[in-house]
């Protein structure tokens, strides 16, 4: 059985109440069944409206605890901090809201809000332009002070002690269609 369109029924009842037309004739006008006649009917009696209001748009499930202010938390908190675990941002949204919501529900919420999980590049997590311009500031006002140092006698150490790789993580949260950058 089709499903009729919300026009289609709202034409039932001023077909029956202002034209005076008989139930048979409304059926063969529209081509629909007496059935949908009397249920569009019976509606518009008690509701004023061809179709039940209560029963339209209701979700099934628990009804969901978080507020706009809750989710607009948890996107400004993954906006900051992208590459968060979920543990962290459900211990987060815990700390700031007093809300404790479950992992599928923290997932469905980032799905609402559009983010997805994404593998976060080791290029970009490295690259950071405005580090960059202040080293090279840093680096012009030391030959400037001292004009004696040239280029050559410039000496640069390798920490291979640390490894910025082994402490990043792997995964990250970000807008679809966007990159994955890590911030520090």
């Amino acid at each position: 059985p089709s499903k009729k369109s919300l026009d289609l029924k709202q034409r039932i009842p001023s077909l029956f109440f202002e034209q005076h037309y008989p139930i048979k004739e409304i059926c063969n006008i529209l081509d629909i069944k007496k059935t949908l006649v009397y249920q569009c009917l019976s509606n518009f009696r008690k509701f004023g409206l061809v179709y039940d209001p209560n029963k339209t748009g209701r979700r099934t499930g628990c009804p969901c605890i978080l507020q706009a202010t809750d989710t607009g938390f948890i996107f400004n908190l993954l906006q900051s901090k992208n590459c968060s675990y979920l543990d962290e941002v459900q211990e987060r949204l815990f700390q700031a809201c007093g809300i404790h919501l479950s992992t599928p529900a923290l997932l469905l919420t980032f799905h609402r809000l559009h983010f997805s999980r994404k593998c976060v590049s080791g290029q970009a997590r490295e690259r950071n332009s405005l580090e960059r311009a202040r080293f090279q500031l840093k680096l012009a006002t030391l030959f400037r002070q001292n004009p004696q140092l040239g280029a050559r006698m410039l000496m640069s150490c390798d920490e291979a002690a640390k490894n910025n790789q082994t402490s990043a993580r792997k995964y990250g949260w970000s807008l679809k269609g966007m990159r994955c950058v890590q911030r520090r």
